[in-house]
């Protein structure tokens, strides 16, 4: 209803009332999207507000308003001391003009696009939004008269053809000129048993625009004049500016809760979907299945068999106890022995994961609730003070929680032995990330030695001391296979804490100092169970 022509139109005839003869003083921007404009008559002063940093946009009369001190810009000061001789609206257009002896203030409203502009002679001489674009440019070509048929707001047959069009589901240029909460009121006065055509209905309306108090109703809008397709009356206003001035801001209260609301939904909707898929990646079979019992029963069956087993073998096949014939993969640079100790420890390294897994379910099960709940309790919520402070907070741990995400994904990602995780460089830059701004200085740094190679993170988990052998070893493996010495069967890889390994100015990228350094030969390899970006 704010940015309506009709209702802009009783608007001006307030302004003319309030302004007219007035002298220009000064305006000016203390806040973004909003104009003051102070005019004066016999000493006594007045301010015209324009306020479009929300929407709809909004403009009234003040009797005073306060000024500050610093950052403030002043505009159109060629108009100082020159009087308002006349105001008016554009015929259909949403353009209303204080006019001067040779120039027009023009409040142009248009939504988001609304603006305010000096005009002499169609040309715009001074603007307040896209002052390069705009100046010197003719007013009626920057802001162009909708071409349509204005003859339908006088001539009965038209207009009543004009909502049956509505009424039929068809939608033009008019309909929006005439709002939706008027085109829903004539509609509702025919319902209502009165014996009227649209187009008397429409008449009605517009009567009652021009001279009816402000009308506030319980579902939070308002009308000039009595609608009867809105709610229960709350109240019937008065004065016409200080009762649209308290409309406007209870109904921008409003939508700014409810904007709160949606905002903050959004935050905690987008957390639990997040939730979920990782809950489904988490439960998933190729998570939970066990294969520890296999790399035990094929350690147990190499044991069992050491005088049947050739040497230099690469695959054996061997009854279990069972009588399944299984088949077992080896490594003849290895002893027998030493085969079995590596399915020993796969199976050793697979309970980890699994339990790390199941750990990692559990925690997200009671986020995934705790998130749920919220939801609930955000739509509850009718105090904007507690509304906003619960979106600067979740704002916050948006950024938190997003940032360190969006860094990840210039890495590869694996998860190792006990549930650690370990991160990749992709290339030099990422490397540098990786190392510079990614790793914590408890993390474990890792690379190749005598060959170039990636940048590898062994991340530090809170409150665990020392990192276990595996682990590390897990870590080392995955460093070796992503250098130039991937196809060599053992591999030295060195390895430090974060706070050992620097990098020194204008070195090229990818190049470090490490100190405290231990080195251990490892097969490049990667692990079974991969990270997200692997």
């Amino acid at each position: 209803m704010f940015d309506n022509y009709f209702f802009l139109q009783r608007v001006t005839h307030e302004l003319r009332r309030e302004f007219q003869h007035y002298s220009f003083v000064e305006s000016f921007s203390q806040s973004k999207n909003e104009l003051v404009v102070k005019l004066e008559k016999d000493s006594f002063a007045k301010f015209l507000v324009f306020s479009f940093y929300s929407l709809p946009p909004f403009i009234y009369s003040r009797d005073n308003f306060a000024k500050a001190k610093k950052n403030v810009a002043q505009h159109f000061s060629s108009l100082e001391g020159k009087q308002v001789i006349r105001l008016s609206i554009d015929q259909y257009e949403r353009n209303i003009r204080f006019e001067f002896e040779s120039d027009h203030l023009v409040f142009v409203i248009r939504g988001n696009q609304s603006n305010c502009c000096l005009v002499s002679d169609d040309q715009i001489v001074s603007s307040l939004k896209k002052k390069k674009e705009y100046e010197n440019r003719k007013f009626s070509t920057v802001y162009s008269a909708s071409n349509i048929d204005f003859s339908v707001f006088k001539d009965k047959f038209k207009f009543n053809e004009c909502i049956n069009s509505f009424l039929n589901g068809e939608k033009s240029i008019l309909h929006q000129i005439i709002g939706k909460e008027i085109l829903t009121e004539i509609i509702s006065r025919e319902k209502e048993g009165k014996e009227v055509s649209h187009f008397e209905a429409f008449s009605e309306i517009l009567e009652a625009f021009n001279s009816a108090n402000l009308v506030e109703y319980d579902d939070g809008t308002f009308s000039v004049g009595r609608f009867f397709s809105k709610g229960a009356i709350i109240r019937e206003h008065g004065d016409f500016f200080s009762s649209l001035q308290k409309i406007f801001y209870t109904r921008k209260i409003s939508l700014n809760k409810e904007k709160l609301k949606e905002n903050l939904s959004k935050i905690v909707y987008h957390q639990i979907e997040k939730m979920e898929r990782k809950l489904i990646k988490l439960k998933s079979e190729e998570s939970l299945s066990d294969n520890s019992t296999e790399y035990r029963l094929k350690g147990n069956l190499i044991i069992s068999n050491l005088n049947k087993i050739e040497k230099g073998s690469k695959r054996i096949s061997i009854e279990s106890p069972s009588g399944e014939l299984i088949n077992i993969k080896l490594d003849p640079s290895k002893t027998f022995h030493d085969n079995a100790e590596m399915y020993f420890s796969k199976a050793k390294e697979e309970k980890k994961r699994l339990e790390s897994v199941q750990e990692l379910i559990h925690s997200t099960e009671i986020k995934l609730n705790q998130n749920r709940e919220q939801l609930e309790k955000i739509n509850s919520i009718e105090d904007s003070y507690i509304l906003e402070k619960m979106n600067n907070e979740l704002s916050a741990l948006k950024k938190v929680s997003e940032g360190p995400q969006k860094v990840e994904t210039k890495f590869r990602h694996f998860v190792v032995a006990g549930g650690y995780n370990v991160f990749v460089g992709k290339d030099s830059k990422s490397n540098d990330l990786l190392t510079t701004k990614f790793a914590k200085p408890n993390d474990l740094w890792f690379h190749v030695r005598g060959a170039s190679g990636s940048h590898t993170i062994l991340r530090k988990k809170e409150k665990v001391k020392d990192f276990p052998k595996e682990t590390i070893l897990a870590a080392a493996s995955i460093a070796a296979y992503y250098s130039k010495a991937k196809h060599s069967k053992f591999v030295p890889v060195a390895y430090a804490e974060k706070k050992y390994v620097t990098k020194k100015k204008n070195l090229p990228s990818g190049t470090v100092f490490m100190t405290r350094v231990k080195v251990v030969m490892v097969e490049p390899k990667l692990p079974e169970m991969k990270g997200e970006n692997a």
